[in-house]
This record gives structure tokens, C-alpha cells and sequence, in this order.
């Protein structure tokens, strides 16, 4: 094994060192899509100072998970959890206390009839879906009003049409990304970049990054820092959104990401990930749950219901020790 993975980190070093040599004027995404870029050069590095934000803000955050419970030849199980909170971030001279104003955690338990219904699960789009609606309740209830930035863990696209156009003041951040430019890593290629530019020191934003989208993206993408030699983040933004209201939702994200706890990360997003985040025994607890409810029944068919979990439960059993 010793051998092969020296082999491997061979290749890899020979992919990365024949990186430099790529297409600087393309991004694509995992799943081949050509996004056609602007050059990258030092003037779409935007820099910002977040102390330059003077005036107390609200900032919501949203995060939600999702774990499969039960898989039978018929029908599956799932249970899925939606976070959101409310902040009130007071700013005086050169601190910044972001205090708690609201809190809700939504959960469910959800059946799965049907093949496409749990390819809708597994692909991310039912979670997607639930989030969605969660989130045109805050908004539709008054919990997030015009002015609060409201922050989405992960991508605006397709399903978050409706959001975007109740609420324009909203930004979507991923922790990970796996779009490429040339043969970097986008994430990579931008930290080669500033620091040739020598602003690794300062928190940026790289835009207008995109000159042309795919056709049907209904967010802009881009990419920056919320402090000083920190990571890297994608962040979607609403198409046609003003570059001073950007710089402006910038300069708050950078000052609720001062907290050291999540290292460069807004505070509110770590915050709802705690909340929507599944633990360890989620699972045990939820099929202790489902048993005891079912004990509470008898007859044929809920024979054949306890048999189909017993033999799940046996599935899980081996794949846990395999």
C-alpha cells in the first residue's frame, strides 16, 4: 500500500504542476457546465474593510438535514430537520455582539413510495424542496424583514426562484465546492491569484467573475473571503444585484465572522448547522421511536410491517460491521 500511494501522490503532483497550463477563461461545474469568465485580473478583487458597516443590522440563517431511517423493498423512511435563527448584530466602535433574537427547528418524518421519490432524496432535492418552503414562511410571517440579509447554506439555483424574488437581500454560501477553472480548483486557482496580487491579508471578493452563464441560472456566482487569509468561499448572489449593495452585505458577513469558533465562517451559519446537523444516534433514536409506535398496533399487516424493519435492521447490522 506503502508503494501505490506514493504512486498516487506522483500523480497528483504531475496533475498540479501541469495546472498552470490551463484554460484561465472557463469554470465548469462537477456536472460539465461551461460558465466563460472575465480575465482574472487584480481588479475584480474586491476588497472591503467590514468596519466600515457603522449602523446595527439583522441577519437570518438557514440550514437543514436530512438522514434515510428505514429502507424497505416497498417504501423508506426518512426523517429531516430545518433550523433557522434571527440576529440582531450591534455594532460599537470595534466590536460587534451578534445576539440571538429568534429561533425555530422544524422536524418531520417523511415516506418514500415510489423510486424516483427516493432518488429525490438522495439527490438533495426533497431536502431542497422543504427548505424552500421553510424559508417563504419566514418570510411571508415577517420573521425576516426587507432589510435583513438572509444567508442559505449552500447554492441559490433553480428552487430558489421564489426566494429571490420575495427576498433580493439574500446570499448563498458553500462551504465546499467542487467547480474547476483550467485544471485548478477554482478555490485554488483564486488563493494562487491573490496571492500573487499580494492581498491574502485583506478579505476580498472576486467579481464580476462570470461574463456568461449557462442558460436557466438564476443566481450569479462568485467567490471570497470573509477575513484576512482565511478559506475561500462560493457565494451565489441574485443576478443584477448593485456592487455596492454587495460590498455592503460583504462588510456584515465579515463582521459576523469574527466569532473565533467557526473560524472565518459567519457566525449565524454555523449557528443553523448546529441546529440541522444529525448526531450520531439519530438514527437508533428514531427507530426505537417507530418501533414503540407500531408495537402499539397488531394484525397481519403489521406483522409484515415489523418482518420488512427486522430485516432492514439485520441490512444495516451488516453493512455497519462490514
Amino acid at each position: 500500500m506503502k508503494e501505490r500511494l506514493s504512486e498516487i501522490i506522483l500523480e497528483l503532483e504531475k496533475r498540479y504542476s501541469a495546472a498552470t497550463g490551463g484554460d484561465l477563461s472557463v469554470m465548469h461545474s462537477p456536472g460539465g457546465k461551461a460558465y466563460y469568465l472575465n480575465s482574472i485580473e487584480k481588479s475584480i478583487f474586491n476588497l472591503y474593510d467590514p468596519w466600515e458597516q457603522k449602523e446595527d443590522f439583522k441577519v437570518a440563517a438557514v440550514d437543514g438535514g436530512s438522514l434515510m431511517i428505514y429502507e424497505t423493498p416497498t417504501w423508506s423512511l426518512a426523517y429531516y430537520k430545518l433550523a433557522f435563527r434571527l440576529f440582531n448584530a450591534n455594532i460599537e466602535k470595534k466590536t460587534c455582539n451578534t445576539v440571538q433574537e429568534r429561533q425555530i427547528i422544524k422536524h418531520d418524518i417523511a415516506l418514500f413510495k415510489t423510486r424516483e421519490q427516493i432518488k429525490e432524496f438522495e439527490n438533495g432535492n426533497f431536502l431542497k424542496r422543504k427548505e424552500e418552503q421553510f424559508i417563504l414562511e419566514q418570510i411571508r410571517n415577517g420573521s425576516i424583514d426587507a432589510d435583513t440579509l438572509l444567508l442559505v447554506d449552500g447554492t441559490l439555483g433553480p428552487e430558489s426562484t421564489k426566494i429571490i424574488n420575495e427576498h433580493r437581500h439574500t446570499l448563498g454560501i458553500s462551504k465546499k465546492t467542487m467547480f474547476t477553472i483550467g485544471r485548478y480548483s477554482a478555490v485554488a486557482l483564486l488563493r494562487k491569484m491573490a496571492k500573487s496580487y499580494s492581498i491574502e491579508n485583506q478579505p476580498w471578493f472576486c467579481y464580476p467573475l462570470v461574463k456568461s452563464y449557462p442558460e436557466g441560472e438564476i443566481s450569479e456566482i462568485m467567490f471570497g473571503t470573509f477575513k484576512g487569509r482565511s478559506n475561500i468561499f462560493r457565494i451565489d448572489v441574485p443576478k443584477n444585484k448593485d456592487i455596492n449593495d454587495l460590498r455592503k452585505d460583504m462588510e456584515k458577513l465579515g463582521l459576523c465572522s469574527l466569532d473565533s469558533k467557526y473560524s472565518g465562517y459567519p457566525y449565524p451559519l454555523g449557528a443553523v448547522h448546529s441546529d440541522a446537523v444529525m448526531r450520531t444516534d439519530d438514527k437508533e433514536k428514531l427507530k426505537r421511536f417507530i418501533k414503540r409506535e407500531i408495537s402499539k398496533k397488531d394484525g397481519d399487516a403489521i406483522k409484515m410491517l415489523r418482518q420488512d424493519l427486522a430485516d432492514a435492521d439485520w441490512y444495516d447490522t451488516m453493512r455497519e460491521k462490514s
